[in-house]
């Protein structure tokens, strides 16, 4: 049986919540292990990482689309231009993966920055890989365009 991510991301949070902030104000919150309603789930991610500081997984985010070779980008939660990358990618309707490299944490982080300095000397976002060939750094909309023919 699939259980829906949203729900179970909901319930782990009130869980916290009660445990975390309310320790000793007598409501009682059952407990319960996500890992029998959340293995289909983790199955059908192979790229999962390690939880991140607030106990959550981070992946590799998937978009949907046509098949145009593996695209991945590297991508800030802050940066503007990134978010007008992954818009432009979706309105291409590209299959791509992408990754807020920003909210990774330690080796997690480095590592995530290695594999982006591979392809991008500087480190800078956004970074666009194109079936593990080209880069693209920046939002050059045109190169992107081209390039996704």
């Amino acid at each position: 049986m699939i259980y829906d991510v949203n729900l179970l991301l909901f319930l782990c949070i009130v869980q916290h919540f009660y445990h975390f902030i309310f320790p000793y104000s007598g409501i009682k919150i059952p407990s319960f292990h996500l890992s029998k309603y959340t293995s289909n789930i983790y199955s059908n991610y192979s790229n999962l990482h390690e939880r991140d500081a607030w106990g959550f997984f981070m992946v590799v985010e998937h978009v949907n689309g046509k098949k145009k070779g593996n695209i991945m980008l590297y991508a800030l939660s802050t940066c503007g231009w990134c978010a007008r990358t992954k818009e432009l990618l979706r309105t291409l309707g590209v299959e791509f993966n992408y990754i807020y490299v920003d909210l990774l944490e330690g080796k997690e982080q480095d590592d995530m920055m290695n594999e982006v300095e591979r392809w991008n000397l500087k480190g800078s976002f956004p970074t666009l890989v194109i079936k593990d060939k080209t880069s693209i750094i920046g939002f050059r909309e045109d190169e992107i365009r081209e390039a996704l023919k």
